[in-house]
């Protein structure tokens, strides 16, 4: 029936999210009360959720919930449904509403909620959700299922096939190449920006604190850098931020500044470089995920960060270039085409390489010889002895004379 609904669909077919949709399906039918699909940004997180949501729908009648914490996050999802033509009927409510519907437009109980961004099922917000609609089952969806707090997000199974090397490698997502530089701080990034404009193109930047990402904004602004700076709060209607994202796909902006609210919900296929502050795993996958979407103009994205970083992204997926600023130009890390080649010659020359082993270790070894058949001839000669003596052996409940033990 899957190749039914997706034919049925605009969706680029993939292997692995039919795969993913496939074992979605079977773990609901098999009794599995919550599920989460564990891939990366720019797989088709919605296209594997709403075709698993309405295979469900059309086997078993139910409404669905579409939940997501911000408003462009539902706005996309919606646009997907349509754009695509995936067939899903779903009510698309917000993470925090205080009072979301039960039913469907069709009178169905809402017996299955899709949670975009799952690593936010564990708040408040979400258990009011679930305490009142009350759904038979749940699937979230997430590229990265790890949460600062420590809290541990509570689905029955985890569904993961290809992470964001393997959907490299396979052409789904843009190869890339990494750039490190000292140290993260507003003078570093700035002045390599500054430095060759041209060479980032479009980018986004990631601070930990509000007075870096001012700093950052007026230093950029100074050189007629044409930036802004996203934010979440006092703005209620997120109307400014919606223009900033809308300008900056159209190409008025050449710089989006944040702290951390473009790390979801921010999907612009031409955005080229993305700065990555100094993290750890869960939230550098996070930032740097923005970028691996692929755009037919350019032949790689590009992903910065500083050497100081508890989690360089090449240890998620390898880049395809390197870099490493020393001082006064970029120095390429690219691996020799020819290591492997050199590598084979060196080991085929070292075999007929005549080696002696040093005199210290030629003489341990005799000795430890030595020992080894001094030990097994005293052996031998108590066996010898032992076995001329059996009736003196007990019997440990053996009949016969006495037992020989090996």
């Amino acid at each position: 029936m899957l190749a039914e609904l997706l034919a049925t669909t605009r969706a680029e077919s993939r292997p692995y999210q039919e795969r993913v949709i496939t074992k979605s399906y079977n773990a609901f039918q098999a009794g599995i009360k919550s599920c989460m699909i564990e891939s990366p940004t720019g797989s088709g997180k919605t296209i594997m959720g709403a075709i698993t949501a309405r295979w469900l729908q059309e086997t078993h009648d139910v409404g669905v919930a579409w939940v997501a914490m911000r408003r462009n996050l539902l706005s996309q999802a919606r646009d997907a449904n349509k754009d695509l033509k995936l067939g899903l009927e779903a009510e698309y409510i917000s993470m925090f509403d205080k009072n979301p519907p039960l039913q469907d437009s069709r009178g169905r109980d809402i017996g299955l909620i899709v949670i975009d961004e799952a690593q936010h099922d564990a708040a408040s917000s979400m258990a009011h959700l679930h305490n009142t609609i009350r759904p038979k089952h749940a699937l979230g969806m997430t590229a990265t299922p790890f949460r600062t707090d420590s809290v541990k997000l509570c689905f029955d199974k985890v569904i993961k096939d290809a992470g964001i090397h393997a959907l490299i490698i396979q052409g789904y997502l843009s190869e890339y190449a990494q750039y490190t530089i000292p140290e993260w701080n507003v003078d570093e990034v700035v002045d390599h920006y500054l430095r060759d404009p041209q060479r980032w193109g479009k980018s986004i930047m990631f601070w930990h604190k509000r007075e870096q990402a001012d700093e950052c904004i007026n230093r950029l602004l100074a050189k007629g850098v044409r930036t802004e700076l996203v934010v979440s709060e006092n703005d209620p209607k997120l109307e400014r931020r919606d223009r900033q994202l809308s300008d900056f796909e159209k190409g008025k902006l050449d710089v989006l500044v944040n702290m951390f609210i473009l790390t979801e919900g921010f999907d612009s296929p031409s955005l080229r470089t993305v700065w990555v502050r100094d993290s750890s795993k869960g939230p550098t996958i996070q930032m740097a995920g923005r970028v691996f979407r692929k755009y037919p103009a350019l032949t790689y994205k590009q992903v910065v960060q500083s050497k100081r970083t508890r989690w360089p992204i090449h240890r998620t997926a390898t880049p395809a270039e390197s870099y490493v600023w020393m001082g006064d130009r970029w120095a390429s890390y690219k691996q020799n085409e020819n290591i492997d080649r050199i590598s084979s010659r060196l080991t085929i020359s070292m075999v007929g390489i005549e080696t002696t082993m040093p005199k210290y270790i030629t003489q341990r070894k005799d000795k430890k010889q030595q020992n080894r058949q001094q030990g097994e001839s005293g052996l031998q000669e108590r066996n010898d002895r032992d076995w001329r003596a059996g009736d003196d052996w007990p019997s440990a409940g053996f009949s016969g004379g006495g037992a020989i033990i090996h």
